[in-house]
């Protein structure tokens, strides 16, 4: 098979976290400054319930989840990740993808379900993927990871207390204040899975060339069970395949 294109697995990762870190501020500083939402402290949707920060919003968040998702794929094909993880990884991205084009105000129960549902689900796959990488990260990416864990599991758990008025602080912004931590833990988790996606790459492959090349570098060696994820065929086409590449040596 013959590599035709491929892009960093780490760099669309990046981009998805920077994306939904960018939407999140602007958001928040467009609807304090028309006044939509107190400074502080509004949760992290009711930044997007009005015009015009709405837009970007859904946007962004909506770009990101497909980038989360996109991720865990990556990690599940390559073996850094296990068929548990990729799948709680897989249904929190596309909850995120939910709580981006159904907005708080348009069906709070839909809208807030599935933003249980990502926080819950990415916190358990973050476990998950740290033990799945236990003895294949550096101390200091171990330690990073072990304190967001720890940062958004505990962010969780409050906030589900609180919900269920099992904790009471009066006017204190709690739930938001959990919200948000439990946003920017996973962010920096995310951010620290830099090593691990380093060698990976989404690649667009010609599954039937019957030309012979010699490249002049070694391309990208095909992940085991790199099966093409999603193939087109013509009739006077090539077969095309979508799949994951490692760098990494077998």
């Amino acid at each position: 098979m013959k590599v035709l294109g491929s892009l960093s697995a780490r760099l669309l990762v990046h981009v998805g976290v920077i994306v939904m870190s960018v939407t999140i501020i602007t958001c928040y500083i467009i609807a304090v400054s028309l006044g939509h939402v107190k400074p502080w402290l509004p949760t992290i949707s009711a930044c997007g319930d009005h015009a015009p920060e709405e837009f970007l919003f859904r946007f962004g968040i909506f770009c990101g989840a497909m980038l989360l998702e996109v991720e865990a794929f990556a990690l599940y094909l390559s073996k850094k990740a296990s068929r548990t993880t990729f799948a709680l990884g897989a249904v929190a991205a596309f909850s995120l993808g939910v709580v981006a084009v159904v907005g708080a105000n348009e069906n709070n129960v839909l809208h807030t379900t599935n933003a249980v549902i990502f926080f819950v689900f990415e916190d358990i796959m973050l476990v998950l993927l740290t033990v799945d990488l236990l003895g294949k990260m550096s101390y200091c990416s171990l330690g990073i990871k072990v304190v967001s864990c720890t940062i958004a599991c505990a962010s969780t758990i409050m906030r589900i207390l609180l919900m269920h008025n099992l904790l009471t602080v009066g006017d204190f912004p709690a739930l938001p204040i959990f919200e948000w931590s439990n946003t920017a833990a996973i962010i920096v988790y995310q951010l620290s899975l830099s090593n691990e996606l380093e060698s990976l790459a989404l690649g667009i492959l010609e599954t039937d060339s019957s030309k012979s090349t010699t490249p002049k570098t070694p391309p990208p060696v095909i992940a085991d069970n790199a099966s093409p994820v999603y193939e087109v065929t013509g009739p006077s086409k090539k077969p095309i395949a979508l799949a994951y590449l490692s760098s990494e040596k077998a």
